[in-house]
């Protein structure tokens, strides 16, 4: 198994290495081929929710620095709605001021960077297993994964490109702290760099706390297990504390610049009942949408809400498309046999078989993996679900993407290990896996290439309209007098944007381009008068008139 650095342990023969290598390769094409296919559409969605608010505050700033300070410490900054001001992600918002400054509002850009991230991602997972699962079965667990319906919000909407560099960086370091617990000869070097892209990783997202608490307790516990090496180990501990020191360090300081703002005046209300209650709805949600992709209905609109099947909606499904909808009916069935299989193994096989299964090489991957699932579920409950509902997980979808991953993670070496074990009829419980994947494939990137279509459908034209708006204003800004005014629009937003409290007497409404540009816009006294058109595109009008 291939680890980083060349670091190799050894489960495959030389000339089944050879082959995965080759594999490899053809694997990458086809994972990047079809995530194009299904995300191209994508690429003419625009800036929604936070991400539009994101930008209309920004556009108060002339200058790059002046919108990176205020953007660093940006849930403390922000003045057009309520943050929260416990979070402090400066990476996070360092990489949107950096794509405003180079992509500006072209938002091709900005989606073609969440796709690419995305596909870091995929990459990163085929070079981890690439040596220990069965090639084919791993390209179809990454495909699933990538095109997933439930999850694709993190790769869509692309305000949370920082979620995905975050998860680059945690993954990248799980890979390295894998390493340092299976070569000490590298030892150090490894630890370095695991501690290196979790601290990065913490100053993006706050989860990469909480597995920095995972890698320590997992390297304690290996303290107790290897008499041998403890003592060097635990010197690594105060080490692999670095990342999270470093992030509440950095968090009360610039706490002490923003002195004004009350972090903590906000109580997080704890009910056990309410959260186990919310704990099975939320697993009932996502194991749902997972097998039931053609039944599930997702909304299009600035945050995307998605609503399980119901029984109207089930039968008009089946008559409207039969084909789909049976072939999730079928899915569904093999997925129920296959769990039927593995609780059957489990009850049968030898405490020595379930030795190997639960040790071995892979044991450090499935037990991170299996522990990260859990930590992020709980993460989100505590953190964003406690104080709202349920029904909060339901248009923040983006939420499901590392649920997913983790659950890939544990699945790819769940099901190597079935093989390294050598179980009777593996060939058979190996088609069944492929027949699940294939469908799950099939139907999940249908559901994502439609849904993408109907989002660029509905917003492409607004989003021409603010590109070639700040492509004008970009071309004549330096004129003393420079103004314009829109007087015909073809491309208006469904919905208006409304600024400030829910509350608030004084609450601002428009379109969206009109906060973007505000600073340039004055109606009758403006040097220019624009018009847009679907077909013409920016068009200059003189006095009014064509």
């Amino acid at each position: 198994m291939e680890l980083m650095g060349g670091d190799k342990i050894q489960i495959n023969s030389d000339k089944d290495n050879s082959e995965s290598q080759n594999k490899y390769w053809i694997g990458l094409v086809i994972l990047l081929l079809a995530n194009c296919v299904v995300y191209f559409p994508s690429l003419f969605h625009v800036a929604r929710a936070d991400q539009l608010t994101y930008l209309i505050q920004t556009s108060a700033f002339d200058h790059f620095f002046d919108k990176l300070a205020f953007s660093l410490s940006y849930n403390r900054n922000m003045f057009l709605s309520g943050g929260d001001q416990l979070l402090f992600r400066p990476i996070f918002f360092l990489l949107l001021s950096l794509e405003e400054l180079f992509f500006g509002y072209n938002f091709i850009y900005w989606q073609m960077l969440g796709i690419i991230f995305h596909l870091i991602l995929i990459g990163q997972l085929l070079r981890l297993f690439k040596a220990i699962a069965p090639n084919l079965i791993l390209v179809l667990f990454l495909l699933n994964f990538s095109v997933t319906a439930l999850s694709q919000e993190m790769v869509i909407w692309h305000h949370v490109n920082g979620y995905l560099l975050a998860l680059i960086l945690i993954l990248q370091s799980l890979q390295h702290f894998i390493s340092f617990l299976h070569f000490p000869q590298n030892a150090q070097r490894h630890l370095s760099l695991a501690v290196l892209f979790l601290t990065l990783g913490c100053l993006t997202y706050e989860f990469s706390i909480l597995v920095n608490i995972v890698f320590v307790m997992f390297l304690l516990k290996s303290v107790s297990k290897e008499e041998s090496r403890g003592h060097g180990l635990r010197k690594s501990v105060s080490l692999l504390c670095i990342p999270a020191v470093s992030y509440f360090v950095a968090n009360f300081m610039d706490y002490f610049v923003h002195s004004r703002v009350e972090i903590f005046s906000k109580a997080i209300k704890f009910d056990g009942f309410i959260l186990i209650k919310q704990l099975f709805a939320t697993l009932n949600f996502f194991i749902q949408s997972l097998i039931f992709p053609v039944f599930i209905q997702i909304n299009s609109g600035d945050k995307p809400m998605l609503y399980l099947p119901t029984r109207e909606k089930f039968v008009y499904d089946l008559i409207a498309n039969p084909f789909l909808s049976s072939l999730n009916l079928l899915l569904v069935c093999l997925c129920l046999i296959g769990l039927y299989r593995i609780v059957r193994f489990s009850l049968l096989n030898k405490n020595s078989e379930l030795e190997t299964f639960k040790k071995g090489p892979l044991y450090p991957i499935r037990s991170l993996s299996f522990i990260l699932f859990w930590c992020y579920l709980l993460f989100v409950l505590l953190g964003r679900v406690s104080d709202r509902s349920f029904v909060y997980l339901t248009y923040q979808l983006h939420h499901f993407y590392p649920l997913a991953l983790f659950l890939t993670m544990f699945l790819i070496t769940f099901t190597s290990s079935y093989k390294n074990i050598e179980i009777k009829r593996f060939d058979h419980q190996k088609s069944l896996l492929f027949t699940i994947l294939l469908m799950s494939i099939i139907l999940n990137a249908w559901m994502s290439f439609q849904f993408n279509r109907e989002m660029s459908a509905k917003y492409r034209s607004w989003g021409q309209l603010v590109s070639q708006l700040e492509r004008f204003k970009n071309q004549h800004k330096k004129e003393p007098d420079f103004s314009f005014d829109i007087v015909e629009n073809e491309a208006k937003r469904p919905v208006q944007i409304y600024i400030g409290q829910a509350k608030d007497e004084n609450i601002k409404k428009g379109l969206a381009e009109e906060f973007l540009f505000r600073k340039y816009l004055k109606a009758k006294d403006s040097k220019y008068f624009l018009a847009y058109t679907n077909k013409e595109g920016l068009v200059v009008l003189k006095n009014g008139e064509r």
